[in-house]
């Protein structure tokens, strides 16, 4: 599956995971409670799940964690402290209610996308971005002003780069380059946004390989 649109806001996988019983991990996927689903609203949800098991029993070995997100959240994905990827939602057979409670490991995915021709690495916005947030975070409103307009020129929907400019400008105050801790409000308003995107992505990864088959 191609995306028509570019330099979308990206999540880094992290292809050395470790994960073992009693990780914690974020979980974010899609939810909605309408009951026409092709017709639906869907907003991002997450929760801080804990890793119960790990399936050995089947080839992917997936993680067996101890919430989910409802009937929607399948194709989401599973972060680790870092923010990077450690693997995909998927929903448990073995279970009465079949929830989307299995995580199938990152490395299912790394083949495919390698097949593609994809690469693991963070593409010029991201860098721009996290950069900004270093700077942000050191108290260099200005730079951070500087690296957060470059991310936001180069990758429009990202609009946590914008909501953390606003901050820096607000943080420094005319005149004032003494810094400030305004960084909670930007967080809380704009993730949504950005988060959707790497759902989407992952979504799309995960309908291309179970066009013909399922995990």
């Amino acid at each position: 599956i191609k995306l028509e649109q570019k330099n979308l806001p990206t999540s880094e996988l992290n292809t050395s995971a470790s994960v073992s019983p009693e990780t914690s991990l974020l979980v974010l996927g899609y939810g909605t409670t309408d009951t026409s689903f092709r017709a639906a609203t869907y907003t991002v949800l997450s929760k801080t799940v804990t890793v119960t098991g790990i399936d050995s029993s089947t080839p992917l070995n997936p993680y067996r964690i101890n919430e989910d997100l409802g009937l929607y959240s399948r194709g989401g994905i599973a972060i680790d402290p870092s923010g990077r990827v450690v693997g995909m939602l998927d929903n448990d057979v073995l279970r009465p209610d079949k929830a989307n409670r299995l995580v199938v490991p990152v490395s299912a995915m790394t083949a495919l996308l390698q097949a593609a021709g994809v690469t693991n690495t963070l593409g010029k916005g991201d860098n721009q971005y996290r950069s900004g947030l270093d700077a942000y975070f050191a108290g260099d409103e200005s730079k951070a002003i500087a690296r957060f307009d470059e991310a936001a020129r180069t990758s429009p929907t990202n609009l946590l780069a914008q909501s953390y400019r606003q901050a820096a400008v607000d943080s420094r105050g005319p005149g004032d380059d003494s810094g400030g801790s305004s960084w909670a409000v930007p967080v809380i308003a704009a993730a949504g946004g950005a988060l959707a995107v790497a759902i989407v992505v992952a979504v799309a990864m995960l309908l291309a390989r179970r066009r013909n088959s399922r995990f």
